[in-house]
């Protein structure tokens, strides 16, 4: 495997470390971390029905539509723009936009988590999203058994 990802930028350790998961693992891997960063960030509410449960399950129900994930992005991508120019910068409201908005993002790569390029970009969104690794790790540490 060539790995040129983002993780590789922030954490290549994590990166290293996934070379050796099966891709079930790495499956699993990333849905659990989608999961976890849209909770935490509080983007759960901008999911549809079928990607929580997907999240919740790891069953995709025919309803499952990445061009309807992709358009929760670009829309709260645009509320985080919007707040950083009221803010003149990154403000709480600003970063709680971007958090959301990388969560999501980490749930449209996620959808293809056994591929590894799609699992380290769903690591790097979510870590971008909450900015630590201490949840991933322990996340990451229990589909690793």
């Amino acid at each position: 495997m060539n790995e040129d990802t983002r993780l590789d930028l922030v954490r290549p350790d994590l990166v290293e470390r996934g070379r050796r998961l099966a891709p079930a693992q790495r499956a699993a891997i990333a849905r659990a971390v989608a999961a976890w960063a849209c909770h935490v960030s509080h983007a759960e509410p901008y999911l549809d029905a079928s990607v929580q449960a997907w999240l919740a399950t790891g069953r995709a129900g025919p309803c499952l539509n990445r061009d309807a994930i992709g358009s929760v992005i670009e829309w709260l991508d645009d509320a985080c723009f919007d707040a950083q120019e009221q803010a003149d910068g990154y403000d709480a409201q600003a970063m709680a936009w971007f958090s959301k908005a990388r969560s999501v993002n980490a749930v449209l790569y996620a959808l293809d988590g056994a591929d590894p390029r799609a699992f380290y970009d769903t690591v790097y969104e979510a870590h971008a999203a909450m900015g630590e690794c201490s949840q991933i790790e322990a996340i990451w540490a229990r589909h690793e058994a």
